[in-house]
């Protein structure tokens, strides 16, 4: 009985302005060359999954590509999270406990390369000192000189 009020309450709530904010959202995805992956359609999930599961390829003290690869995929699976509440408001608890899954599968998959990252810079951290100490010098040496 609770449930079938709130579904109720759901869709009279957001459902609308659900359905209007997804073309407005595919349409600027489109518009900007976004590709991020539709949260309705499990084939662009699984894929974007498969595709984030690859390892990084570590070699330089540069993080900021891989946090924003991180920092996507919440983006994305936000998306997921939305779309897992809109088919439990329906009662499609099939696709309620898929989407589920994507999103346990992606935080799993964040943690690892955080991991990752975590202990490169672990076992590099002299060489990233190094680094920072010869940006300061190099900096103090071109403040002496000017």
């Amino acid at each position: 009985m609770f449930l079938e009020a709130w579904r109720a309450k759901y869709k009279k709530s957001y459902g609308k302005s659900i359905e209007e904010k997804k073309e407005d959202e595919s349409w600027g995805n489109f518009l900007v060359c976004n590709p991020i992956p539709n949260a309705t359609k499990e084939r662009e999930i699984t894929a974007y999954l498969s595709e984030y599961n690859n390892p990084f390829v570590i070699d330089k003290l540069d993080v900021s590509s891989w946090i924003h690869e991180c920092e996507y995929t919440e983006k994305v699976m936000e998306k997921v999270e939305d779309e897992k509440f809109r088919a439990l408001a329906d009662g499609q608890i099939d696709i309620f406990d898929r989407n589920k899954f994507y999103i346990l599968k992606a935080h799993e998959q964040t943690a690892m390369k955080i991991d990752e990252i975590t202990t490169y810079f672990a076992l590099n951290v002299d060489k990233y000192l190094k680094n920072q100490m010869g940006l300061d010098k190099s900096l103090k040496e071109s403040k002496n000189n000017a």
